[in-house]
């Protein structure tokens, strides 16, 4: 290009001095070799003066042209330095852009990576390989989208193609298969860059970790619909507790008007008829009245002692428990086999109280429901911890893994989480019925306990 220039100025160097090229042919000829890039020709020197002011008149041209090429080679150098210069301070800027743009990225906290639009990863940040455990070169030029799991690519897949479609933003949230191997969540805006012309060169997204987040919405779910249950569970309880309440009192009821009630009206009527006795029936009379008073007594001693056990309070758990085993199986028929061990000097009052009622309800239920002609029960004392289990092997019955059942086996799940201790009940049909109790007498947590240890023989 600066030879083309300077065969240009030295035709018109020529073309400012056409004396000299009348004068003489050679300058064409040395115009001839200058185009054709060859060494110009040497001219002998003569003499001086007039030869010398002749040759400058012959090859003035020449000069005119070598200088004007000279100083045209010098301002294009002069503008190609300018231009490396301004080009080069392009760079530089360009190059302080992109280390104040990769300053910032790398230093988020949040994930960032371009992508196109078949998901192929062109760029991550630091932030992106440390949640993958990757190295960048291992990331860069794979798809995003084997980190998701199969189920949602599609979803993943549908979104972006919106986003390429629309141009513009849109945020997203779906799982991914995290370096564990298990499943989490990350929520990601993505961004589409566009050319000058309006195409989209690559995809941009910035996101972040919500596992955690969505983990713990998921326990508050689950919270929430258990509480939910318990509060309907609570409520059928409640409806429950009030039947068998009623139930009770017309128990209670009954057996003062049906039994306490008659024996107390014919014991007045034979009061009465003690004038009219003569002095022979005089005595058995007293006697027979006698027997019946003590008879009511006893009565209302059984009632009253069902409603509170007061040998409970007086004598202590083992002979209170010793006392329900005897009069169950006196009244019903059942075997009553009853272990313990030395027990602590004092069992709290809450504590001795969950436990005879457990068993007292258990024994009831063998009674009523098992079939079964004969039951263990035993106590025993682990440090601060009392156990208590009680088995049958009767008819048994399909246990319910939420815990619902009778009043009774509700019952004695309420008692035992007031007193905070631990409860199982593991039973199947035709496999008998056990009961197993763990209660702390410090009031620490306790572990369930294990019945599987009380078998009976049919």
């Amino acid at each position: 290009m600066i030879r083309r220039i300077a065969y240009c100025l030295l035709l018109f160097a020529c073309a400012a001095a056409p004396a000299a090229a009348q004068d003489t042919a050679e300058p064409k000829h040395v115009l001839t070799l200058f185009r054709d890039g060859q060494d110009f020709p040497s001219f002998p020197v003569i003499k001086r003066g007039v030869v010398e002011s002749s040759r400058w008149a012959r090859n003035r041209a020449y000069i005119i042209g070598a200088v004007s090429v000279f100083v045209l080679e010098s301002a294009l150098v002069a503008g190609l330095l300018v231009q490396r210069a301004r080009r080069r301070r392009v760079e530089a800027a360009l190059r302080a852009s992109e280390a104040r743009y990769r300053g910032v990225v790398e230093t988020q906290t949040e994930l960032i990576c371009r992508c196109l639009s078949d998901t192929t990863l062109t760029f991550v940040n630091d932030a992106y390989c440390r949640f993958w455990r990757k190295r960048r070169e291992d990331l860069i030029g794979t798809k995003f989208l084997d980190l998701i799991p199969p189920a949602r690519r599609d979803d993943v897949l549908r979104r972006i193609a919106a986003v390429v479609e629309s141009r513009g933003d849109m945020s997203h949230e779906h799982e991914v298969l995290l370096p564990d191997g298990s499943v989490g969540w990350q929520h990601w805006i993505n961004h589409a860059l566009v050319n000058a012309g309006g195409d989209i060169v690559e995809l941009q997204a910035t996101g972040r970790d919500i596992t955690e987040r969505k983990r713990a919405e998921e326990a508050l779910r689950t919270s929430d619909e258990a509480l939910r249950a318990s509060c309907q569970r609570a409520e059928d309880l409640a409806g429950r507790l009030i039947a068998a309440q009623e139930a009770e009192r017309k128990r209670i009821a009954r057996d003062l008007h049906d039994d306490l009630s008659q024996k107390l009206a014919l014991l007045s009527i034979d009061i009465d008829q003690i004038p009219r006795r003569t002095q022979a029936e005089l005595g058995e009379r007293v006697r027979d009245i006698s027997g019946r008073a003590a008879e009511i007594a006893s009565d209302v001693h059984r009632l009253a002692y069902e409603l509170h056990p007061s040998k409970l309070e007086s004598l202590g758990l083992v002979p209170a428990l010793q006392s329900v085993c005897r009069d169950i199986s006196r009244q019903y028929g059942l075997q009553v086999d009853f272990e313990h061990t030395r027990l602590p000097g004092e069992v709290p009052p809450d504590v001795a109280l969950c436990l005879y009622r457990i068993v007292q309800e258990a024994l009831h239920n063998v009674v009523r429901h098992s079939g079964a002609r004969k039951a263990l029960v035993e106590l025993r004392a682990t440090g601060d911890l009392l156990e208590l289990h009680v088995a049958d092997p009767g008819a048994g019955f399909v246990a319910s893994a939420r815990g619902n059942g009778g009043i009774g086996l509700v019952g004695m799940r309420e008692r035992v989480n007031f007193v905070g201790g631990q409860i199982a009940i593991h039973s199947a049909p035709g496999m008998g019925t056990r009961i197993g109790v763990r209660v702390s007498l410090s009031r620490t947590p306790v572990a369930p306990p294990s019945s599987s240890r009380l078998i009976l023989g049919a």
